[in-house]
């Protein structure tokens, strides 16, 4: 998974594209969701898009975690920190088939 945080003041758009293990392949049809780390209701849930991409505009500077769920491929949950004094822009984690 990539996800992209673009340049703001007082939030952040979070862009990514789900793919595949080491094929790169992108997934569509997966649901992402962030929630405040450590649980709690979530803030956003999307679908990623037949290109395995998703966007979910005006997160709030803070961390979060963001989780994906899709049937044949194993969850994850990734920590996030979204902070206008972030020293990277760019998160990759890799989704794994689920045996």
């Amino acid at each position: 998974m990539v996800v992209t945080l673009s340049k703001g003041i007082a939030s952040r758009t979070m862009q990514g594209v789900v793919r595949v293990g080491g094929e790169q392949i992108p997934v569509p049809g997966v649901m992402v969701a962030v929630r405040p780390l450590g649980g709690g209701s979530a803030i956003a849930v999307v679908t990623t898009d037949a290109n395995g991409a998703f966007s979910i505009p005006s997160v709030p500077d803070g961390w979060y975690q963001l989780e994906t769920c899709h049937e044949g491929l194993q969850s994850s949950v990734l920590p996030v920190r979204i902070s206008k004094h972030a020293h990277q822009d760019k998160i990759e984690v890799t989704v794994h088939l689920a045996v």
